[in-house]
């Protein structure tokens, strides 16, 4: 017993060396824009909206999306692209909150929007009255921040579509430079890496790929056969993203799912898992505690926990020793477009009619494992040792 807990106590103080070691930033004076870090619960109060006002929307519009006996591919996949949108918007809203009015532009835009589409979806003029003078309130609050002009509010009229309009109004307030800022309040967007450097990272997405079908072997495996009927419901019986049909609903639902994929899950995900939880958890709990709190957070939304854990610590790794959240991005858009470029080749290889992957497919895949741990582990850290000390070296 006393063994057991010397290696635990053990691993415990070398880990957290090592990430501490890991996450020293290297690129100093890097520093080209900033946001103020927002609370953690704000964070979580911003999905749980992101959540309600996509499923509101969504099922306003395709009302048989609520019913579970008919396949709705593309307004599953619009909620998808709608729960990035407005999560996304959220945090940058919020990240203005040193701007006029910026709290009350979300109180009001976050009501208008939610009884304007209600009131709209079920034809109820009362609430799509309400909700649009909420909602044209709530973006001329959001014009005054950007020091525009309040008639920018009237945007408020077209719902969603005035608000993108609103996202990307030209800023005409003048920005303080980001070291005037107090470094415990602010998250780094950093410099955009150098073509060689950005090379780099996307080349990372090939052993982030590989740790990530290793590691669900290594979880999952086993507890497919402990407990057979959880694997199949967890990771088996999931519906396709990619659907290699003729058909119209099919081809839409699938590029939207792409987009989503590829280009909003990255951007998004890394603002708010690396860019403000990790900040804010960094301030409050230190290095190794924040790296690991926020990469439990975000493994949770992925089916493959372990795997998305480890992804999670790798790029935050990635962004603190860089201090730019562009390498995180970089790295998980290339993750995630290799996964999807490996979809589309099966669904090809399997013309599209191969159903879910059955049981015994999967546990017959075992080899995957040890050859994506052959892969992952000596890439790995090839690159944390190469990346890492060249870095310090062109500092010093």
């Amino acid at each position: 017993m006393n063994s057991i807990f010397f290696i635990i106590n053990y691993l415990k103080d070398n880990v957290s060396k090592f990430i501490q070691t890991l996450a020293q930033p290297v690129e100093e004076g890097s520093t080209c824009a900033s946001f103020p870090i927002i609370k953690a619960r704000w964070l979580f109060a911003f999905m749980l909206v992101a959540f309600i006002t996509s499923g509101i929307t969504v099922g306003s519009i395709w009302p048989e999306f609520l019913d579970a006996e008919k396949e709705s591919l593309i307004p599953a996949s619009v909620i998808g692209i709608l729960l990035y949108f407005v999560t996304g918007t959220l945090l940058y809203i919020s990240s203005l909150r040193n701007r006029a009015g910026n709290y009350m532009s979300l109180t009001f835009g976050v009501l208008g929007i939610v009884l304007q589409t209600v009131g709209r979806s079920s034809h109820e003029p009362l609430g799509n009255i309400i909700g649009t003078a909420l909602l044209v309130i709530g973006l001329a609050y959001y014009a005054k921040g950007k020091e525009r002009n309040l008639a920018w509010g009237l945007m408020g009229v077209l719902g969603i579509i005035g608000i993108i309009v609103l996202v990307f109004l030209k800023d005409h307030q003048k920005k303080s430079p980001p070291e005037e800022l107090p470094p415990e309040e602010r998250f780094a967007i950093g410099l955009f890496p150098p073509k060689q450097d950005a090379v780099s990272y996307s080349l990372l997405g090939i052993p982030m790929v590989c740790l990530g079908y290793s590691s669900l072997m290594i979880l999952f495996l086993p507890l497919s056969y402990l407990s057979p009927e959880f694997v199949e419901k967890w990771l088996l019986d999931t519906p396709k993203l990619i659907l290699l049909r003729p058909d119209t609903e099919a081809v839409v639902s699938s590029l939207l799912n792409i987009v989503s994929l590829v280009v909003l899950a990255p951007v998004v995900e890394e603002f708010l898992f690396r860019g403000f939880l990790l900040n804010r958890w960094l301030k409050k709990y230190g290095v190794t505690k924040a790296v690991i709190l926020s990469s439990a957070i975000f493994c949770l939304m992925h089916a493959d926990i372990l795997g998305a854990f480890l992804f999670g610590v790798v790029l935050s790794l990635v962004y603190l020793r860089t201090q730019s959240i562009f390498g995180p991005i970089i790295v998980h858009i290339s993750n995630n477009a290799i996964v999807t470029v490996i979809v589309i080749i099966y669904e090809i290889a399997t013309g599209g009619l191969e159903a879910e992957t059955s049981l015994d497919e999967f546990q017959d895949s075992w080899w995957i494992a040890p050859i994506g741990a052959v892969i992952c582990i000596p890439w790995l850290v090839w690159f944390l040792k190469r990346r890492f000390s060249r870095l310090g070296q062109r500092v010093g």
